[in-house]
Order: C-alpha cells, then structure tokens, then sequence
C-alpha cells in the first residue's frame, strides 16, 4: 500500500515538471533596437497576459529564464553580440506562476538563441555584512520603518511619483546626486545587493536583521577597493560608509556562489 502511494506521489510530481517544462509564450515578438533610451517615449504599461521589454540585451534576456540570485552576475562563454539590444514582447497564459514564465523564456530561448546552459558552484571571494559594533547598535541612518511593509507594494507609473514613491513606499529607494541613497523601507537582502554591485563581489547577511528599514545612506557607487581614499568632496566609500552611517560593516570571507555557463547560443532571428 505504501509502495502503491509512493508511486502516485512519484507520478504526479513526474507529471507536474513536465508540465512546467512544456510551459511556453502563445506568441513572441523580438526586433532588433538601435534607437537611443534619451529618445524613446514612455513605455505604454502591458496588459494582462502581457510581457513587454524594451530595449532589452539578449543578455538579460538569458538571466529570465536563467536567474543568479545575487551580484556580481557572472556568464561565462557569452558572446559580445549578446549585449545587443531588442524589443520583446510576448503573450502569456492567464494565471502562468513566476517559475510557468520562467520556463517559458527558457523555452524561447531554446528555440530562438539556440540556447543550452547549466549552472555551476564557484567559490568567490566576497563578504559578510556583520555588525560594527559589539552591542549591535545601528547607525543614524538606519531604523526601523513606520510603515506597513507587510502587504507588497506597488510599482511606480515610468515617470511619475518617482522621488516621492521611493521615499514613501516600502521596497523602493532613491539616490540622490550627491550619493545619498534613500529610503523609506528596505529590506537588509536588497541593501546587500545594491552594495555587492558597488564592490563587485557577493555581500552575505550574517546580521540576522529581518523586517524593513529606514535608510539614509550616503556612499559612493563606484567601485573602490578596501581602504582606498575618496577625493576631497566626494561620498566616502561602501566600506568608511558603512560602519559610520549604518552601524554595519563589511568583513571579507570566501563565499560560494552560482555562476551561468553557456554550453551554446546562436544569433536569434528577428520576427
């Protein structure tokens, strides 16, 4: 009887991959784009059942259908072309999960880019986020939030309520001319990733902080190595910033991390 249960488990999840793998868009439109983004009007906000992506690289068209979960991403054996820019557009079933839409730009990438890829298991060196005090003590620029984060929180129209969305709404941030990023509620995960893409290497929370924070954060974007000097008037690095403003600190450590590689892709067709 057990076995006889097992079996059916065993089907139904064999019948539910398949279903997933089958998943593909109903129709798929890709143009090639040589126009300038400074030009381009606001993009018209897609309907439902609707994919729209415009001047997109093929490149992160692949990071669709194969995700990294956190910065720096790295692809190996991607071609130049791959950073051409296109117009995508495709139709979706109602009701298709994340992973369906995954699957589906796997699919399109199968069938269009030629595309075979695989993930491997890469050690990296990185960081932790820890604390840079012993009583854990945060800095000036960081509280917790007095909103509600517990619903998820809608996307700004393009163009409108920018400024005032970032600095009102949980999930979003602002960063001023001068550096300063703001927020009215971030999460530690998202501040981890928009530093690892400063520094250029993956940032691992080990702070154990959970919830939504207030952010004020002033730091530069460019990357700079550990130690190095900003010039006189510019933001202080990610790693003087830091323990300053936030009351974190970044140590660094090996970490191991995910990496994309391109077993073989040709020159999509445009339709």
């Amino acid at each position: 009887m057990l076995r006889v249960a097992f079996a059916t488990v065993l089907v139904a999840l064999l019948l539910t991959v398949a279903a997933a793998q089958e998943a593909q868009f109903e129709v798929v439109s890709l143009k090639k784009d040589t126009r300038d983004i400074r030009s381009l009007p606001p993009t018209a906000t897609p309907g439902p059942g609707e994919v729209r992506l415009v001047l997109v690289t093929l490149r992160n068209l692949i990071l669709r259908g194969y995700p990294l979960p956190t910065p720096p991403i790295e692809i190996m054996n991607l071609p130049g072309w791959a950073s051409d820019t296109y117009d995508f557009a495709a139709k979706v079933e109602a009701g298709a999960s994340p992973d369906q839409q995954q699957q589906m730009f796997r699919s399109f990438l199968a069938d269009r880019l030629k595309l075979k890829a695989h993930y491997e298991s890469k050690d990296q060196k990185g960081y932790n986020l820890v604390f840079a005090r012993a009583d854990h003590k945060l800095g000036p620029g960081m509280t917790p939030t007095t909103l509600d984060c517990s619903q998820p929180g809608t996307r700004p129209l393009r163009g409108r309520d920018g400024p005032e969305f970032a600095t009102s709404h949980c999930g979003w941030s602002l960063t001023d001319l001068d550096g300063t990023l703001r927020s009215a509620g971030l999460t530690i995960a998202t501040l981890a990733r928009t530093m690892a893409s400063t520094v250029g290497r993956p940032i691992i929370d080990q702070t154990g902080l959970s919830g939504f924070y207030a952010i004020t954060f002033r730091f530069q974007r460019a990357s700079l190595a550990a130690g190095a000097s900003p010039s006189v008037d510019e933001a202080p690095s990610v790693f003087t910033a830091l323990p300053d403003q936030l009351g974190l600190k970044l140590e660094p450590a090996t970490t191991t991390g995910q990496i994309l590689v391109i077993d073989h892709i040709e020159r999509p067709t445009e339709d």
